[in-house]
């Protein structure tokens, strides 16, 4: 006699055989995000200048009443020092406990001379495209840009059209928040080409390893 409940238990462990973020490691032995987020945290990411970008905020009216006004893109680069702290279901947390502003559009506000501040940069995996962005690139030939904020930069960007990265700041005890920014660009800009490219082809294994796999129910 056929029973629908062994059908349900059967169909529920295939899921979780592949699903690899379920797991943290697929079938073939690859590693888990975990581990590719501690290989990241010993190889390079504490060097890296750490930017997020904004989106562009279009003029939005209704029937002649104005709901927001026309705004640009803004950008924040923060000095290297930050490390994994954590991941929950593909959203990793990355804290700089005594970062500064090193960079920023014009419109941002400049910081105390001298304020050193804690970062916290939440970037949810699963959100980021693994074919937008820019792999390592030379953002400058100026020596002195290079010396503040690197020479080899590269670019992650959001799937869709949404601020999903989030950076939040706070004093340099932690605890009083300063400010929260949302982009949906997200930049790591390093010294040399050689660390980039390692790190951005771990950064981008990390990002598939959290691709949402789509089921087709027949």
């Amino acid at each position: 006699m056929h029973n629908p409940w062994r059908a349900t238990l059967v169909i529920s462990s295939l899921i979780l055989l592949l699903c690899p973020v379920v797991l943290g490691q697929d079938s073939t032995g690859q590693p888990n995000i975990s581990e590719v987020m501690n290989a990241l945290d010993q190889n390079g990411m504490g060097q890296a200048r750490v930017g997020i970008r904004t989106l562009r905020q279009s003029r939005e009216e209704i029937s002649g009443v104005l709901l927001q006004e026309d705004y640009p893109a803004l950008s924040l680069f923060y000095s290297e020092g930050f490390k994994f702290v954590r991941i929950e279901n593909c959203g990793v947390i990355l804290r700089n406990d005594n970062t500064q502003l090193i960079s920023h559009s014009k419109l941002v506000h400049d910081p105390t001379p001298g304020e050193r501040v804690t970062a916290e940069l939440f970037i949810p995996l699963n959100r980021l495209s693994l074919t937008k962005g820019r792999k390592p690139f030379r953002h400058t030939y100026d020596p002195q840009k290079a010396q503040l904020l690197g020479t080899w930069r590269t670019e992650f960007k959001s799937s869709k059209p949404l601020e999903d990265v989030v950076l939040t700041v706070f004093d340099s005890a932690g605890t009083a928040k300063l400010g929260v920014w949302k982009g949906d660009t997200l930049t790591f800009t390093f010294d040399n080409k050689e660390t980039s490219e390692k790190f951005d082809t771990a950064f981008r294994q990390a990002i598939k390893i959290c691709q949402p796999i789509k089921y087709l129910m027949r």
